[in-house]
């Protein structure tokens, strides 16, 4: 009862996202939501949370929620429409996943289409969202205003028609968090060679919290580094041609929507978190993955 109430008043301020989203619920006669309880994390996990409640609401034909508060909101032409009460949402149940990066192919399934129905968990697999992929990508637009910036940053650095390779080093509280090994600088080493080889006179642009770290050990003649906010380094990843990654969902999702090559450490996830996360659910099987 209690996981029921929470996920009641998650939707107290809820509109059904997507650009076209009111003509697929009306085309498809939608007249049940899908939902999620709590929303832990920063915009990795939202990302996630939201593109994983597009994915299953299609499956399911549901149509997916999220609060008009959520961050990726900040970032992303998604467009709100149609709001909804916390007394259309009363008649409700919960499912849950079976961890933070397993594939829950349960939440793909037909369902009862008596209830609205709270998904309790990360969701943070490709393959609950693979077969509208491009449909995603859409919903991922960057606002007007920080995609100006971005194009400022590029031409202000010279490098706007360069092939960039967006670096991502995620640090700060991943430095002392189990289950979230860091990649050394030889792993960043290793995949800039790789692409420096197989790429024509790439920069790579490197973009961290922890600008101290990457400017001592990956300031090249061919790299510059970035770092604004989380708004901008998100954009600034995303807008590049190919991807270096290290840990962590913001990580992931920089490297998911550029549509070259990506990179990552395969030293993430360790123990006590690999048991929570199948790496084939979790990483493409055409990225390339290091140590």
């Amino acid at each position: 009862m209690k996981d029921v109430q929470q996920a009641t008043r998650r939707f107290e301020d809820t509109g059904t996202l997507g650009l076209s989203q009111i003509e697929t619920a009306a085309e498809k006669k939608r007249t049940h939501f899908l939902g999620l309880t709590g929303a832990w994390g920063r915009l990795g996990n939202h990302m996630f949370f939201y593109a994983s409640l597009r994915g299953i609401g299609d499956a399911i034909n549901y149509t997916p929620m999220l609060s008009r508060t959520d961050p990726i909101l900040k970032l992303f032409e998604i467009n709100l429409n149609n709001s909804v009460s916390t007394f259309t949402l009363n008649n409700n149940v919960v499912k849950s996943e079976k961890c933070i990066g397993i594939f829950t192919k349960d939440l793909m399934s037909p369902m009862d289409k008596t209830t609205n129905i709270t998904v309790s968990g990360y969701l943070q697999s490709f393959k609950y969202f693979q077969k509208i992929e491009s449909e995603i990508r859409k919903e991922f637009i960057l606002k007007a205003d920080i995609k100006a910036r971005i194009n400022h940053i590029f031409n202000t650095l010279n490098i706007t028609h360069r092939i960039k390779v967006g670096v991502h080093v995620r640090r700060g509280d991943f430095v002392h968090r189990g289950g979230t090994k860091l990649p050394t600088p030889s792993f960043f080493y290793k995949a800039m060679n790789i692409l420096r080889q197989t790429l024509r006179n790439p920069v790579f642009v490197v973009c961290s919290e922890d600008k101290k770290w990457a400017t001592d050990h990956l300031r090249f003649n061919d790299s510059v580094i970035v770092h604004e906010n989380v708004e901008v380094d998100f954009g600034v990843l995303m807008s590049c041609d190919h991807s270096i990654i290290s840990s962590g969902t913001f990580s992931w999702w920089t490297a998911y929507l550029t549509k070259g090559t990506s990179i990552y450490f395969k030293g993430f996830p360790s123990p006590p978190l690999l048991g929570c996360i199948t790496p084939s659910d979790y990483y493409p099987s055409h990225w390339i993955g290091l140590e």
